[in-house]
């Protein structure tokens, strides 16, 4: 356990030192929230959630959230995963009493305490400018989704990241990835709206539930269906995580 606080403690300070890192990562949502959403709920009427209607701006907010839940998730791969290995510290860490579980279970600690703290200061932006119906309720369910979601999007890039050794082509990966998984989902427009292979994609694509519990937890806005969309997406992420440790253990993690 002192292994992986130290390697967490060590994960925290490299984010915190690279200060660029977070101020990237939250310029494309604050543009969507403070450009893009602002000029579009002028133009588009407000959307029906169930009993609620919305304006697109509180909409898209969630959607908003789950970008940078993902974001966050790929920087803390490549500022971390690919440093590491490229610098040879994994190789040290490794030469050192810090087992490979250490160093996985620190990776999953470091990225969900960066998202929760990105994720925060932009739910209290949203609050002040919104201002949310926020709940206790609420909180716990926003916060269930963001957990999930970077612990989903962080297994998953463990994953990639033990099979793509090459930062370019991780890169390139990334910037084909990123806006099919955005704009096939509901981030931006309800899911009715999309015509039907794209539909399909969306009700598989990972990002549209965590949007779905972000949203809930925002808006208060709890359905017969909200339960069972997290509990199948935290057996999921469950299921993702487990794999994506044994897939680390099992792999060749060189320069």
């Amino acid at each position: 356990m002192k292994a992986t606080l130290a390697l967490f403690y060590r994960d925290m300070k490299i984010w915190t030192r690279r200060p660029a890192v977070p101020f990237l990562t939250l310029i494309s949502p604050l543009v969507y929230f403070l450009i893009f959403g602002p000029t579009l709920t002028t133009l588009v009427s407000p959307i029906r959630l169930g009993e609620l209607s919305v304006k697109y701006i509180v909409f898209i907010t969630p959607g908003i959230l789950a970008i940078l839940i993902f974001s966050t998730s790929v920087m803390s791969s490549i500022t971390t995963l690919f440093l590491d290995r490229r610098s040879g510290m994994f190789e040290f860490l490794m030469g050192c009493p810090v087992s490979k579980q250490a160093y996985v279970l620190a990776r999953f600690m470091a990225s969900i305490t960066q998202t929760m703290l990105l994720t925060s200061l932009f739910l209290l932006l949203g609050y002040g400018v919104l201002g949310f119906p926020l709940s206790l309720a609420g909180l716990l369910t926003f916060f269930a989704g963001v957990t999930l979601g970077t612990l989903f999007f962080s297994s998953l890039m463990l994953i990639i990241v033990t099979k793509i050794t090459d930062q370019d082509t991780f890169n390139a990966l990334m910037s084909f990835s990123m806006p099919l998984l955005i704009f096939a989902s509901w981030a931006f427009y309800p899911i009715q709206l999309l015509p039907g292979p794209l539909a399909t994609v969306a009700m598989i694509n990972p990002l549209t539930y965590v949007i779905e519990i972000l949203r809930a937890g925002i808006l208060n806005a709890f359905t017969d269906s909200t339960i069972i969309v997290i509990s199948f997406f935290a057996a999921v992420t469950l299921a993702l995580c487990f794999a994506s440790i044994r897939a680390f253990l099992r792999a060749e993690m060189v320069r």
